[in-house]
């Protein structure tokens, strides 16, 4: 399964195939990962392709759900994501800065 973030367009729709929920999409589709990876390659959506989980090291672990943490380097908008798929309101996630959001999730503390 490959991951990608968009932080242009955090809701954006490509051709019916590919859909982007609060900045982050997952498929294992070739059809759509033709198409991300197309769209990837134009700064102008902001879309880029996640580093595919490997089990080991920062990024690698998962929330309570499976879901890959980002590394404590990743963007406020992979940290927004990963905050609300493990639960924090949207709305307290846009607030909180990119620092607050990984000192609360970086070790898995939902805190």
């Amino acid at each position: 399964m490959a991951r990608f973030t968009c932080t242009t367009y955090p809701q954006l729709e490509i051709g019916g195939i590919v859909r982007f929920v609060d900045g982050v999409c997952e498929t294992s589709d070739e059809v759509a990962l033709a198409q991300l990876r197309s769209f990837a390659a134009d700064p102008a959506y902001g879309i880029s392709e996640q580093d595919p989980p490997d089990g080991a090291g920062e990024g690698s672990g998962g929330g309570p759900d499976g879901m890959q943490r980002p590394a404590r380097s990743a963007s406020k908008a992979d940290w927004k994501a990963y905050a609300v798929r493990q639960g924090m309101d949207a709305g307290a996630a846009e607030k909180a800065s990119r620092d607050e959001l990984v000192a609360r999730y970086a070790q898995g503390g939902d805190s």
